[in-house]
């Protein structure tokens, strides 16, 4: 008897990736629809070439198509490019900003969460003005901005709460969201970094 496996098509955004088994990927996908999903990319370690379906970067925005197999396991079909983080400004200050981004994302918001798309938009913004900012200290604003709001949208910042975009200001949200998860950010001390190089600029 043949198995029919329902299929998915989505908007998303990759936030991490991590080796499954001895080929296979692990995509953290934040979407339009379903909030934040896990989807398996078979033989993605392999080469594209010899598998012949393209597996997402980090930051990588498209249309997601996923097969639905046994539970809820959902894995890749096919990915269309239609956004990727490319910055002007200093590469590693770009890809910081956008890992601490991305990390955020991650911890705030729960797998398979009924959140519709504001999370999803929220964070697809927060990279384009990322990938337009020309200056550490543009960078730096855009990523306190997509903080601020995933914690506006998660409930765990008062709108009127929001400190103001400074220096400081994007460490106490960082602190905030460590609070809010009570997990470490494993990106903190590289956007840590950043700051003191802007401050002896």
């Amino acid at each position: 008897m043949k198995i029919v496996r329902e299929t998915k098509i989505f908007q998303g955004l990759v936030l991490r990736s991590f080796p499954y088994g001895d080929s296979d990927l692990i995509l953290k996908i934040i979407t339009d629809t379903s909030g934040k999903v896990g989807v398996i990319a078979r033989r993605a370690r392999e080469s594209r070439k010899r598998t012949g379906v393209g597996t997402p970067d980090l930051f990588d925005q498209g249309t997601i198509q996923v097969t639905v197999s046994s539970g809820s396991l959902l894995t890749l079909k096919e990915f269309t490019l239609n956004e990727s983080f490319r910055p002007k400004c200093d590469y590693i200050d770009g890809v910081t900003c956008a890992s601490v981004l991305a990390e955020t994302a991650d911890s705030l918001i729960p797998e398979n969460a009924d959140c519709g798309d504001s999370p999803f938009r929220i964070l697809k913004l927060s990279l384009e003005a990322l990938s337009e900012a020309t200056s550490r200290k543009t960078a730096l604003r855009a990523t306190f901005m997509g903080i601020a709001n995933l914690l506006i949208d998660s409930g765990f910042l008062p709108e009127q709460s929001k400190p103001s975009p400074t220096s400081n200001g994007l460490r106490e949200l960082l602190d905030l969201v460590e609070r809010a998860t009570e997990k470490k950010l494993v990106t903190k001390s590289s956007v840590a970094q950043m700051l003191e190089l802007l401050k002896g600029a």
